[in-house]
């Protein structure tokens, strides 16, 4: 993969990026998508989801370089991805967190994979290389064990 110029399409591709509460990671996730060449020139679009906390304001400091979607209270994530997509002006949509634990170059890979191969959509898996945020392995490694306990082999839970 040559990641030193654009892909030829980013001029096709616009990230959404549903934000709720994110003002500690808004601004490194923002900077390393607008900083990674492969996909400068996609259009990058933030929905504001109600934060009450400095979200906005972080995300005013890259008018001009994003769109900004403002909801004035909390409609969810599903709501936030909906209203992104319609601010979108581009053929291809790809979304992505606002928390940073997702890295420029797997959006990349999955982006390409979509375009070269000309599918509907494509969603990207985690693998063991994947970054996980620290904090979250307690409760993911809980909740697979809640989830593993309950299923009953066929695809049933037992509750």
């Amino acid at each position: 993969m040559d990641h030193n110029k654009a892909f030829e399409f980013t001029e096709k591709l616009s990230i959404i990026i549903p934000a709720y509460n994110e003002e500690e990671g808004i601004e490194s996730t923002i900077r390393e998508l607008l900083d990674y060449e492969p996909l400068s020139g996609a259009e990058i679009i933030v929905v504001n989801d109600g934060s009450k906390d400095e979200t906005y304001k972080k995300l005013k400091l890259f008018q001009g370089k994003i769109t900004i979607v403002n909801h004035r209270t909390n409609r969810g994530y599903g709501s936030a991805l909906v209203s992104g997509v319609k601010k979108s002006e581009r053929e291809l949509v790809a979304w992505y967190d606002a928390d940073g634990q997702h890295r420029p170059c797997d959006l990349e890979k999955v982006v390409r994979t979509l375009y070269e191969n000309k599918l509907d959509y494509c969603i990207g898996v985690r693998g063991k290389e994947s970054y996980v945020e620290k904090s979250r392995v307690i409760g993911k490694a809980v909740l697979h064990q809640i989830v593993k306990w309950a299923s009953d082999g066929g695809g049933g839970y037992r509750f």
